[in-house]
């Protein structure tokens, strides 16, 4: 029963609260959440068992505050930036930090600099000249030249290989 309380407190307002949707009274004042080392600090030193007053007048005033109660028992839960802090008939029981990742992970400047080869690559238009081409991507790595006729000239740029003939873009591959 204790784990079904937790669990509905936590999935009730923990998203609410995080997302700043109000204090529940048609206030939809929204608060960005604070991810202040000195913020942690001071929740780190939080003893357990302490009274909702007490937390208070030690943190200041959250940025919300939720009470739920379920089969006899109360919940109340404060949100301080990232943190949430729940008590169980009052007294401060758990402590539950937010921490949110990126999306995806930061790119390397080399990942970075090949995803911007790739989106210049990818524009190019099939029939564009030769000079245009070398215009925007530089001096490629490669340079191939086959005899046969027409005269088709290959250009190598990181992982492409784009092919020309008679001067004029034709294909575009990876290699």
């Amino acid at each position: 029963m204790e784990r079904r309380v937790w669990a509905l407190a936590l999935s009730i307002t923990s998203l609410a609260a995080v997302a700043g949707c109000g204090d529940g009274n048609g206030s939809t004042e929204a608060q960005l959440p604070k991810n202040s080392p000195a913020l942690s600090k001071r929740i780190a030193t939080l003893s357990k068992g302490m009274t909702v007053g007490t937390v208070k007048t030690t943190l200041g005033e959250p940025l919300d505050e939720t009470t739920v109660d379920e089969a006899g028992r109360t919940v109340e839960m404060l949100f301080y930036g990232n943190w949430q802090l729940l008590f169980d008939d009052g007294k401060l029981d758990k402590r539950v930090k937010y921490v949110w990742e990126r999306p995806f992970p930061k790119l390397s400047v080399e990942e970075q600099k090949e995803r911007a080869v790739n989106r210049q690559i990818l524009a190019l238009q099939r029939g564009m000249p030769m000079a245009t081409v070398k215009a925007r991507l530089g001096v490629p790595e490669t340079y191939e030249i086959d005899g046969n006729t027409p005269k088709e000239e290959v250009l190598s740029y990181e992982i492409w290989d784009l092919r020309f003939s008679n001067g004029v873009l034709k294909h575009r591959s990876q290699h």
